[in-house]
């Protein structure tokens, strides 16, 4: 069967939208909060503070992850996915109403701070459970191009923040002038999204694979007695480990090309905040482009390992050409940096949650994926805007005479390589054990698998 219920996508990645479109926008907006929230006679120093409180709100999100996560393995996807989506609704409009540094002082970046922390900690769940709930929904011979689209969707959710960012903090829109507080507008239009998705998603049924481990829940529980967390986790440290390195991959690349990018251009390079957002939204539209290529791949017999080992590789080839190319800052070299940004996030966002359902059994899969991928994400996706930022200070203003002989691009480019250095043999050495044993790490969810599909078919 190859019906896909265009509804249940819909819904599952109405979601995904959103946590982007609210990441993006915070770094879409960065340069605008570090004046609003972090004033400072140095500019570095208040986009550096900015992408700190950026970098806080992911290390709550194994928090998140860990309590949607339990909620979404014993009383299922949909109540995990609701609840999340409404949650997140409430930093969102503390976000977009909060006074400035100016008008309350030290309780802005305060407030701020907690604001991202409770954003971070709803979406620890949102991302992958969302790809979990479509995926579970899915025949087989489907669940590539689902693993492409739910990559997609985020970077629509991106893409819309970008536009909306362009937009709001312009000088002017169509001949009108446009006060300083509108960057606020696209802050709240957040929160819409957020109702509309609970709208839509509070209609939909539980997955049938889900629906089916609850009828049967006692008889595999008089099998196999009840574990603890730490249990679950050490019957699969391998893949464990494994979804903690896609999630480092993934927000290595992602929050390059979503935050640094822009900051970099507006504030090293000199360019104006709009034609970094050009820039930035260039990058998105060659990730989304590709990212079904991935997909596509998949669904005829390409394995997603195998294609999410050949792009970590040609993440690690294209490191300093990237970082050459942005330091140069020319029309041309910018488009070629965030064009190779672009398709190596493709390949590695649309293959890894697809590769990631295959490693979990399904009474652990919402935790299993959640936990592990938000661990990365928030030790590398959450810190890269901050450090590369550092470093980039540190190459441009630093009075040391070895760092001042250095090409600029040399020091920044040194992160994301040290991360590839680390993560890319790990994934090697962990899919060498592992990918003979991917397909068949479910065992007990296949045959639900197969059920739910046939009651699918005759119903």
């Amino acid at each position: 069967m190859s019906f896909i219920n265009k509804r249940v996508i819909a819904a599952s990645f109405m979601g995904n939208a959103l946590e982007f479109y609210d990441f993006t926008l915070f770094g879409a907006l960065s340069p605008i909060v570090a004046q609003e929230f972090f004033p400072s006679d140095e500019p570095y120093i208040s986009l550096i503070k900015t992408f700190a409180i950026f970098a806080i709100g992911f290390f709550v999100r194994p928090l998140g992850a860990l309590y949607f996560g339990h909620i979404g393995d014993t009383r299922g996807r949909k109540a995990a996915l609701s609840l999340s989506i409404v949650l997140i609704t409430f930093p969102t409009i503390i976000f977009g109403l909060l006074p400035t540094y100016n008008q309350i002082g030290f309780w802005a970046p305060l407030l701020l701070m907690l604001s991202r922390m409770m954003q971070g900690f709803c979406t620890g769940g949102e991302y992958n459970g969302a790809a979990i709930f479509a995926l579970e929904h899915t025949p087989d011979n489907r669940q590539g191009f689902v693993s492409s689209l739910s990559f997609a969707s985020c970077l629509l959710g991106a893409l819309f923040a970008t536009l909306v960012a362009w937009t709001f903090t312009k000088s002017s829109l169509f001949g009108f002038a446009l006060p300083h507080w509108t960057w606020r507008i696209p802050v709240l239009m957040g929160a819409l999204i957020s109702f509309i998705g609970f709208y839509i998603r509070r209609e939909l049924a539980e997955t049938p694979e889900f629906s089916i481990y609850e009828t049967r829940k006692k008889e595999l529980l008089r099998k196999t007695p009840p574990k603890t967390l730490l249990q679950m986790v050490s019957e699969v440290p391998k893949n464990f480990s494994l979804s903690i390195i896609l999630g480092a991959i993934n927000g290595l690349v992602m929050y390059i090309l979503f935050g640094y990018v822009l900051a970099f251009l507006e504030k090293f390079k000199g360019l104006s905040l709009n034609s970094a957002q050009v820039y930035t939204a260039f990058g998105l539209i060659v990730c989304f482009a590709a990212s079904f290529v991935p997909g596509y791949l998949m669904d005829n017999g390409v394995a997603p390992w195998r294609q999410f080992k050949g792009a970590s590789l040609f993440l690690l080839a294209i490191i300093f050409p990237v970082f050459y190319s942005l330091e140069e800052a020319s029309h041309s070299s910018i488009m070629f940096a965030l064009a190779l940004l672009g398709v190596s996030g493709a390949f590695i966002g649309a293959t890894q949650h697809l590769m990631l359902y295959k490693m979990f059994p399904i009474n652990f899969r919402y935790r299993g994926i959640s936990l592990g991928f938000s661990i990365g994400m928030s030790l590398v996706g959450g810190s890269s805007s901050y450090i590369l930022t550092k470093l980039c200070k540190t190459a441009y203003s630093s009075n040391n005479p070895f760092i001042q002989s250095l090409p600029k691009y040399l020091l920044p480019a040194v992160w994301p390589l040290s991360i590839s250095i680390i993560c890319i043999p790990l994934i090697y050495v962990l899919l060498k054990y592992r990918a003979a044993e991917l397909e068949n790490q479910q065992k007990e969810s296949v045959e639900l698998k197969d059920d739910s599909q046939e009651n699918q078919r005759l119903g």
